[in-house]
């Protein structure tokens, strides 16, 4: 199973989320789980890609980590992140290259990307703001 976490600037629904996703990897809705932790059960078989979505507080408010079960699904996490984040008109944050978990990508509703540092008394206590020098 390979997958990527995302980070959106606001909250969304959980059916929002799912068409949204549906969307951007091309699979059926149907074939998606949305859940808010771990779930207890093995997952069947028809569930090609399972996301956790949490929300949390800051500057970016829905945590979503994807999980592709199906590995015939083609995926690329920027070009995954810009389709959502044009959908949703709304900023995300993906994780770059830079070995600092303080160091992530910006994406904008527009495709653009910026390199952006988070704040690390925030982010101790699960919030994502980015930091102000």
């Amino acid at each position: 199973m390979s997958g990527f976490d995302l980070i959106l600037e606001k909250r969304v629904s959980k059916i929002k989320l799912q068409q949204v996703i549906a969307v951007c990897f091309g699979i059926p809705e149907k074939s998606i789980l949305i859940t808010d932790d771990y779930v207890d059960s093995p997952l069947t078989d028809d569930i090609r890609l399972w996301c956790m979505a949490n929300e949390v507080d800051g500057d970016f408010l829905l945590v979503c980590q994807f999980f592709i079960r199906d590995e015939s699904i083609g995926y690329c996490p920027d070009l995954i992140s810009k389709k959502i984040t044009y959908i949703l008109s709304s900023k995300c944050l993906i994780p770059d290259t830079s070995p600092s978990p303080l160091t992530w990508k910006m994406v904008s509703p527009d495709g653009t990307e910026r390199s952006i540092i988070l704040d690390s008394n925030e982010l101790d206590n699960d919030r994502y703001v980015i930091y102000k020098e």
